[in-house]
């Protein structure tokens, strides 16, 4: 609930003065207990959606932890700010989907109200979309603005927090009593995900359509290209099958795929390895990739190797 509380009072803070900025780290670490104790208590009956959510969460809210730390201790260098895009884009990533799937498996389970679902799985958007677009921020002082937009997301906690801990959820209590007709299969949404941004991606080389041809991740090389495309439809296609052993499957080889070509680019760009150098040559891999990479790496390889499947 404290680390609710303190989203929108934080993000306040980094528009009013930058210098207290590292303070921030309080509010991962709190979120962090809270996960942890929510792993604790509700396991067992949240199911795999939950278990997603709280997986992908805490790598989430490591990241952007890990990102702030270092923005307040490192000294202001250029390269620095790229630095901590990669961690900075895969922990929002992160945060937003294991949000949106812990909020589903505690709503499916009984033990958190709708307002507080809603809340907490979509109120980071307000937050993205306040990093991501600032064209988006209102005439509204910076300050006040920064944390109106914190609120949501906050909100959600502290609702979560509570009525976890109460155990007062009012017409829930009857309602957990009911079985769910279908169970949401995270892996599928991971899957279903990753295959739809890397065919729009990719589509961009194949399509006339203006602006996203000029994303960083097309046109590098055409085996990239293809290569995207490829693992894009599949992810569709195996997604729409909805077949768990198979979702599974392929976030297990996808996510260390991706892994693997972080690892390529990075030994291709600093360490002077012939083979692996030409392999990036090859397909146009230059540091920007990892910015994609890394978060579709994190997210398929935590719910393929940390989230059992359970059938609908």
């Amino acid at each position: 609930m404290l680390g609710g509380v303190l989203i929108p009072l934080v993000l306040g803070l980094n528009e009013a003065a930058q210098e207290y900025i590292g303070l921030a780290v309080v509010v991962p670490v709190l979120l962090g207990f809270g996960l942890i104790e929510i792993y604790r208590s509700y396991g067992d009956t949240y199911g795999s959606s939950g278990r997603a959510g709280v997986l992908l969460t805490a790598v989430g809210i490591s990241l952007l932890g890990l990102v702030v730390l270092a923005y307040a201790v490192l000294p202001p260098l250029f390269a620095l700010l790229f630095i901590l895009a990669v961690p900075f884009v895969a922990g929002s990533v992160s945060l937003a989907l294991g949000s949106g799937l812990l909020a589903l498996g505690l709503r499916n389970a009984g033990l958190i109200s709708r307002p507080a679902a809603v809340a907490l799985g979509l109120g980071v958007l307000s937050l993205l979309g306040m990093v991501f677009f600032p064209s988006l921020r209102s005439e509204v002082p910076s300050v006040a603005w920064a944390v109106f937009v914190g609120i949501p997301y906050g909100t959600g906690w502290v609702l979560t927090a509570h009525q976890l801990q109460t155990g007062t959820r009012g017409r829930d209590r009857q309602s957990s009593q009911t079985p769910v007709g279908r169970t949401v299969i995270p892996h599928v949404v991971g899957t279903g995900l990753v295959g739809a941004i890397l065919v729009l991606l990719s589509a961009g080389r194949f399509l006339p359509l203006g602006a996203l041809s000029t994303t960083p991740w097309v046109g590098e090389s055409f085996a990239l290209d293809i290569l995207h495309l490829g693992i894009g439809l599949l992810g569709l296609v195996v997604a729409v099958s909805g077949r768990p052993e198979k979702v599974r499957a392929y976030d297990q080889i996808v996510g260390i795929g991706a892994l693997c070509l972080v690892g390529i680019t990075l030994f291709g760009t600093f360490v002077s390895v012939p083979g692996i150098h030409r392999l990036a040559a090859e397909l146009g891999l230059i540091l920007t990739d990892i910015i994609l990479y890394v978060p579709i790496g994190i997210i398929l390889t935590t719910l393929g190797f940390g989230v059992a499947v359970e059938d609908s």
